[in-house]
């Protein structure tokens, strides 16, 4: 039942390799209840396939508690997210075809957001408003973005 609503991680797969999006599952589908550690650590045992499964047994036979267990999985199996994959999915970032303005900005703040944490906190409101004034007169042009805006 596990497997079938939360899924499987297999680091060898081509589409069964999003850990984060597993281990979110599992927290989502878990989070009226109160879970022990090696009930988390069971659930993980059930979706690890593969390489990862060989790699869980190993941390359980060391009797690694379930954040050093998460750590290292992130460690291994997790890309970090650098500035620079942030500024290219920045300027990856494009409008859906018909996509009202407003959602396409709603959409651009979420993109923008891994930003914020390269500012002091202070400054992030009027620098994030300036990077979606830029987007904006990428995306509909010069003229239209200041007086939309």
């Amino acid at each position: 039942m596990i497997q079938s609503t939360i899924g499987s991680f297999d680091p060898n797969s081509e589409f069964l390799n999003d850990f984060k999006g597993i281990w979110d599952s599992i927290l989502d589908h878990t989070r009226e209840y109160l879970l022990y550690e090696h009930e988390y650590i069971s659930i993980l045992k059930m979706v690890m396939k593969g390489t990862a499964a060989v790699n869980l047994r190993l941390m359980i036979r060391e009797r690694l508690d379930i954040d050093d267990i998460l750590s290292a999985i992130q460690d291994i199996y997790v890309p970090e997210q650098t500035f620079f994959d942030d500024y290219v999915d920045i300027n990856k970032f494009t409008r859906r075809a018909n996509e009202p303005i407003r959602a396409t900005m709603r959409r651009a703040k979420f993109v923008i957001n891994p930003l914020s944490k390269t500012v002091p906190e202070g400054v992030w409101m009027d620098k994030s408003y300036t990077i979606l004034i830029g987007i904006m007169r990428q995306l509909i042009g010069t003229d239209v973005a200041t007086v939309a805006w």
